[in-house]
């Protein structure tokens, strides 16, 4: 149950624009009492599913996910190395030791490689256009996830010192929105285009406690708030959303932004696309 005095139930855009302002009204009037909070928002779009990271779904043992999230980002990074892909992985600018091996997890995230890193927006019509945007699942309700994090536990952008941690061995949980600094080519770097259009920002927690969903572990479920979408408002939510140019197809940035690059860009989706299929194989992972 909620601590949060929002409604439990949206049946409309409309309805969630009336929440987003309770949210934000609560948030204003908890720093007014010394207390900051970060809105975070995820679209779910079955009632069946947990706040857990697809990781964990697939594989049910903590030493199973440690060891099969290593070998994927690194198979990943492999294989882009072999496909003369580097120019679309953002390595950062290395000034820090781990930061290579942070944002190559992510970037495997966003390319839809499991990992122990939950996805979660800053901005709340990304995350449901998430929840309503495939119409197979039209036949069930969705969920609408508003996380409202304590400083205690919020990494933003300015903040690197995560980065002197090794990614396979941190032992904290954090949400994080990290700062991605570019190297190479951004314009071609699909992954990483892909986390700044939906405003990307991750969950992160140890392989001890990512079997557990985040809303049945003490410590973090008064942060959470879930609202249900009912089955049958979803397709009027996704026609909404849609008519303002929000659907799935241009959260995954399907298309390149700047036309001088149409030809790699594409050559780099078709061979990442690839690369995904193989690795999907390898480990038994649903293509998305």
């Amino acid at each position: 149950m909620s601590n949060f005095p929002f409604d439990n139930c949206a049946k409309s855009k409309a309805d969630f624009e009336i929440i987003i302002r309770q949210v934000t009204d609560y948030m204003v009037n908890m720093e007014y009492r010394g207390f900051n909070l970060t809105g975070l928002f995820r679209g779910q779009g079955r009632d069946c599913w947990k706040l857990i990271p697809k990781i964990a779904r697939q594989y049910k043992k903590i030493e199973l996910i440690e060891k099969t999230e290593y070998e994927i980002v690194n198979d990943f990074y492999n294989c882009m190395i072999d496909e003369d892909l580097m120019d679309a992985i953002n390595n950062g600018l290395k000034r820090v030791k781990y930061e290579k091996d942070w944002l190559l997890i992510q970037q495997a995230q966003h390319y839809e490689l499991p990992t122990r890193f939950l996805d979660w927006s800053g901005a709340w019509k990304t995350a449901l256009c998430f929840a309503v945007a495939d119409e197979w699942d039209d036949n069930c309700p969705g969920h609408f996830w508003i996380c409202l994090v304590p400083d205690k536990f919020w990494i933003g952008a300015g903040n690197s010192a995560y980065l002197e941690e090794d990614p396979f061995k941190y032992e904290k949980t954090i949400f994080l929105n990290s700062s991605m600094p570019h190297s190479g080519n951004p314009l071609i770097q699909i992954a990483q285009r892909r986390k700044g259009t939906q405003n990307g920002r991750f969950c992160v927690q140890p392989y001890s406690k990512v079997i557990f969903p985040l809303e049945e572990q003490d410590e973090y479920r008064p942060f959470l708030h879930k609202i249900v979408i009912p089955a049958d408002s979803k397709k009027q939510i996704r026609e909404e959303l849609a008519s303002e140019g929000i659907t799935k197809e241009a959260l995954f940035v399907s298309e390149p932004f700047d036309p001088s690059v149409a030809v790699r860009y594409k050559e780099i989706a078709e061979k990442v696309k690839v690369i995904i299929e193989k690795l999907s194989v390898k480990y038994a992972i649903a293509v998305s």
